[in-house]
């Protein structure tokens, strides 16, 4: 049996647990306690729309160098009620389903990273005209980083995803661009089947990716937790099959209603919340 190190990122802690398929616990992330994990930083007061730059990602992020950043005007930053600091997401529809709000940090290269966010999608939130689709919070990539219906093979990216179900309720995909995935004119959805998407409270979604371990094998995984809960494990993927070797290098945030038309937008202005925000290296010890 396998074990790996674990960190538990909010309390500080190290621990040790047993690297199952559900294994994670809903406060910990796996990482080393060589290489401790890192949270973004939103400790430094409160910022209303309009206040937030560049800097200011700069600033929450710390040691990982911002590459980009679009829309940051489209956040704040705010203390809860219950004293959660988060970044509240104000999504205007537009054109085009809502303005991208995204950015893109550096991360140090690990060919396997876990990343963890709480969100909260506020009262009055509607999936979004007849596509009912968008992205949603942070996500990781790796080498050319693709998105945008780039069809590149010397990289990869994985972010989540909310879908409209038709029905009033909608569930969450990690939305891959892999070199091997079958459409490739955009992302494919790999969804967390059973988990309905709740309006008006916090929730939990944990992201791990694994690399392939060269780009001629298709040997990487991805596997996605809801609140503590593994919902989502595949295996045999080639993320990446030209380029140089593959590695999880970057931290990446993006959420808007996605599309190239306003059939993608909501009906009114809507906001979400992102807080508790932590990614962490994995790496597996020898067996004992």
């Amino acid at each position: 049996m396998k074990k790996t190190i674990a960190l538990c990122l909010f309390c500080c802690t190290p621990a040790v647990i047993l690297a199952g398929p559900a294994t994670l616990q809903a406060n910990q992330l796996l990482g080393t306690s060589e290489n401790a994990g890192q949270c973004l930083d939103l400790s430094l007061g409160s910022e209303d729309f309009g206040g937030i730059n560049e800097n200011s990602w700069r600033q929450w992020l710390g040691s990982s160098s911002l590459a980009f950043a679009t829309n940051p005007q489209m956040l704040a930053q705010e203390t809860t009620d219950d004293g959660r600091r988060s970044l509240r997401q104000k999504l205007v529809p537009s054109s085009k389903g809502s303005s991208r709000v995204m950015a893109r940090a550096s991360l140090q290269p690990a060919s396997t990273y876990q990343l963890k966010q709480s969100i909260y999608l506020e009262d009055g939130f509607d999936w979004g005209g007849k596509h009912e689709g968008g992205k949603l919070g942070f996500g990781l990539s790796g080498g050319s980083s693709p998105t945008g219906g780039h069809q590149r093979t010397d990289g990869f990216s994985t972010r989540f995803m909310w879908r409209g179900n038709g029905d009033g309720s909608a569930h969450i995909a990690v939305y891959t661009y892999s070199a091997d995935r079958t459409n490739q004119a955009y992302g494919t959805d790999l969804p967390l089947k059973g988990f309905s998407v709740p309006v008006g409270e916090w929730f939990e979604l944990t992201l791990e990716v694994k690399v392939n371990s060269a780009t001629d094998r298709a040997d990487g995984s991805v596997r996605a937790w809801a609140n503590g809960d593994l919902y989502l494990e595949e295996n045999d993927i080639l993320w990446q099959s030209s380029g140089g070797d593959p590695s999880v290098q970057h931290l990446m945030f993006s959420t808007f209603y996605g599309g190239s038309d306003s059939s993608w937008s909501p009906d009114e202005t809507t906001y979400i919340r992102f807080a508790d925000i932590c990614w962490a290296p994995v790496v597996d010890t020898e067996e004992f």
